[in-house]
């Protein structure tokens, strides 16, 4: 489910006003979205599915599969993200104090990134740009948390 919140916020300029058809291999998350859970923190991402949903006038029509006919989807949401890690908040700040401001995170996504602005591998919402290696880096004070991945494109 929070696949579904996440692309409905990366998405929300282009889906506004429009049905979607959502299929998914996961019973589950098909059932808490058409009747809800016991489970707050559930009900929590649901509710806040069917108010972005609401909000910007967008429907979705949820259709489960077999997990057999989800290969490829399946496949894509194994992949790892490097990204997927940070460094503490309090750590970031005495850097920031000695070497800021930071404008923007070149190495992020949308649940660590240390500045308003960031990169990432992956379309989150909020981004700025897909790929940091593609982005022009003059005359602004990135932050960098680089991984080892990331160096090897260097």
């Amino acid at each position: 489910m929070r696949a579904i919140e996440q692309a409905l916020l990366s998405f929300i300029t282009l889906f506004m006003g429009k049905c979607l058809k959502w299929v998914t291999d996961n019973q589950n998350c098909l059932r808490i979205l058409q009747a809800g859970s016991m489970k707050e923190n559930l009900q929590n991402l649901a509710y806040s599915i069917f108010c972005i949903c609401k909000e910007h006038n967008i429907f979705i029509e949820l259709q489960w599969i077999p997990r057999t006919l989800n290969s490829n989807a399946d496949y894509i949401s194994k992949l790892i993200n490097h990204e997927d890690w940070q460094i503490p908040d309090e750590f970031f700040e005495f850097l920031e104090s000695l070497l800021g401001p930071f404008i923007i995170d070149r190495f992020a996504r949308v649940m660590n990134n240390k500045t308003k602005r960031f990169n990432s591998l992956f379309w989150n919402p909020t981004v700025e740009a897909v790929d940091a290696f593609t982005q022009n880096w003059h005359e602004e004070n990135n932050w960098l948390s680089i991984q080892l991945y990331a160096q090897l494109n260097i």
